[in-house]
């Protein structure tokens, strides 16, 4: 299997990779949504509208509809137009 992260080391990450890098928004992406790899990295801006995420899943075709919770609106705040 594969080893998960302890508190020590999420914190560790976030202090390595500052707010508005792609890498602490995948970090908090995982995190905050439940998503597997492979759907985390097909989410874009597209899927979102207001604070609502409307996505449906590779592997299932299960839909998502969730809101955005705040740790993922706030680092795509902080993220650039082009990010």
């Amino acid at each position: 299997g594969f080893h998960t992260w302890s508190l020590d080391e999420i914190r560790a990450y976030f202090a390595r990779h500052e707010p508005g890098s792609m890498a602490r928004l995948a970090c908090v992406l995982l995190l905050f949504t439940g998503l597997r790899r492979s759907d985390a990295v097909k989410l874009g801006r597209q899927h979102i509208r207001g604070d609502v995420i409307r996505f449906r899943t590779g592997k299932t075709g299960a839909e998502l509809v969730a809101h955005v919770p705040w740790p993922l609106a706030q680092a795509l705040a902080r993220m650039s137009d082009s990010g």
